[in-house]
């Protein structure tokens, strides 16, 4: 075959594939948490809520209730694949789930025991990636051995092994023979937050290239809980906040205790019980709150990493 027209089979056939992958495949960690209700927590402070409608290129936060930004509804948050590195933390509150939730996360945990095609699939994409390397040199000889004889197939070289590289990162999915070992076993992790390493236990589900998730784990959560100028009430997490003249009280409807985190002094608040703060009802309100629980989470593997076998 002329080797000017191989060049452009193979350019053509690559990219195809590469497109196709990239709008069909989602990461593997993001998709159990997909359907469900998610705190996100940024780098930068902010925190985003709502259910998770995962998608090839990122993913949206739809609200329970659209949130009146003044001039619009809001409905939701986008988060695109490529402000991945932005995010902190994923985090789903298990005592929030309802039962079906709750069943739904049971299966997600367990699917790979009763789905022989998965488990299938989990070795077709491991070994993919564990001969990442290999195919790549491979492939690179290949379009050596026409680089002589086509200048188009020289021109375009890096171009199409960068191809096929794209193409095995996207089977492989970065496999790990380490982390790979650790799936479903409790795990000492290290997540790096104010400026230090912290460790934190909890059961390896899985990872990806870019995220590691975490199941049964305890962190702190640290949320603003806002309340406007013209709003008397508002409830978020079953945390309600009612504005009253020069009053403000914080029921905590919670099953677990939460912390008020206020300028003069950190106040525990008890399931069932409330608090009441002196403040200008004018005035709109900007409650921070820390929730300290089990819980389920995504982690970037840029700030975080699996460290210890743990016990149990």
């Amino acid at each position: 075959m002329d080797p000017f027209i191989l060049t452009i089979i193979i350019i053509f056939v690559v990219t195809l594939i590469v497109s196709y992958l990239k709008s069909i495949l989602r990461d593997r960690c993001l998709k159990d948490f997909d359907k469900f209700p998610v705190i996100v927590l940024l780098k930068n402070g902010k925190s985003i809520w709502g259910r998770m409608r995962l998608k090839s290129s990122g993913f949206i936060l739809t609200y329970d209730q659209p949130y009146d930004n003044i001039s619009h509804l809001e409905y939701g948050f986008i988060i695109y694949r490529n402000e991945f590195s932005t995010i902190f933390s994923i985090v789903r509150l298990i005592s929030d789930l309802s039962e079906s939730e709750k069943r739904l996360r049971e299966i997600r945990k367990k699917v790979e025991v009763f789905k022989p095609i998965l488990w299938l699939r989990k070795k077709t994409r491991n070994f993919f990636a564990a001969v990442r390397d290999a195919f790549v040199d491979t492939f690179s000889m290949f379009l050596g051995k026409y680089g002589a004889k086509s200048s188009l197939i020289s021109q375009n070289q890096r171009y199409v092994k960068s191809l096929g590289t794209t193409v095995i990162d996207y089977i492989g999915n970065s496999y790990d023979p380490i982390l790979e070992g650790l799936i479903g076993k409790r795990v000492v992790y290290e997540v790096f937050e104010s400026e230090t390493w912290k460790e934190y236990t909890g059961v390896l589900k899985n990872y990806s290239k870019d995220f590691l998730e975490i199941l049964e784990t305890e962190i702190s959560i640290k949320l603003a809980l806002k309340l406007r100028e013209n709003q008397r009430k508002a409830s978020h997490f079953n945390v309600e906040i009612l504005k009253d003249e020069n009053r403000i009280t914080v029921l905590n409807k919670r099953n677990n205790s939460i912390k008020l985190i206020l300028e003069n002094g950190d106040v525990m608040v008890d399931p069932d019980q409330q608090i009441e703060l002196d403040q200008d009802s004018s005035d709109s309100v900007k409650l921070m709150i820390e929730l300290s629980e089990k819980v389920d989470v995504v982690l970037p593997r840029s700030s975080a990493v699996v460290r210890h076998l743990a016990e149990g």
